[in-house]
């Protein structure tokens, strides 16, 4: 393993352990830096998946579905999917990603911003789930091509409106879904 043969190298044969755990991480984050991660649905049908939503006690509850919604069942269309609130990191957001495919038959692409997406490792996370860049631009092309989006509409400023007593939902000042959707 990665952490093993390091510690040997590093002890026996540089001299110095830290330097050679540097030189490594240096070396495997790089490219997950540099290389871009494509979308790859069957993760969302992995053991890792299935095992994130046994973790965290995912269950979908839909109240009064209208009928006709529920016959176009995995016949994937363009819908926005709305979730709020945001919170600092947005569990149910991600878990909802996982959990769509499975109860509907196809899968949806969140929208996350680009500071989400730039971090090496949670890059290549979000990205092979499906997540997007949540600027305007990106989300009209996901849409334009077919695909369903789902967005917390009040964003990261929501994070910072919602505490241990109040869940707050933005709205007011997010119109920017209502003229998407339209």
């Amino acid at each position: 393993s990665v952490p093993v043969t390091t510690l040997i190298v590093g002890y026996f044969i540089v001299g110095n352990v830290y330097q050679t755990a540097l030189f490594v991480a240096f070396f495997i984050l790089l490219p997950l830096a540099l290389l871009p991660q494509p979308f790859v649905p069957s993760v969302l049908h992995s053991w890792m998946a299935w095992s994130v939503l046994k973790y965290f006690s995912m269950k979908l509850v839909i109240e009064d579905m209208d009928q006709s919604w529920m016959m176009e069942k995995n016949t994937p269309s363009q819908r926005i999917m709305v979730a709020p609130p945001h919170g600092v990191f947005p569990y149910g957001n991600m878990l909802a990603i996982i959990a769509w495919p499975q109860a509907f038959g196809y899968a949806f692409r969140g929208l996350a911003s680009s500071a989400a997406l730039r971090p090496p490792i949670f890059k290549q996370v979000f990205r092979s789930m499906g997540v997007v860049d949540a600027s305007r631009k990106v989300a009209r092309a996901t849409l334009e091509n077919g695909e369903s989006i789902g967005i917390s509409t009040g964003g990261v400023a929501e994070v910072f409106e919602t505490n241990a007593d109040d869940e707050c939902i933005l709205l007011k000042e997010r119109i920017g879904v209502i003229k998407l959707a339209i």
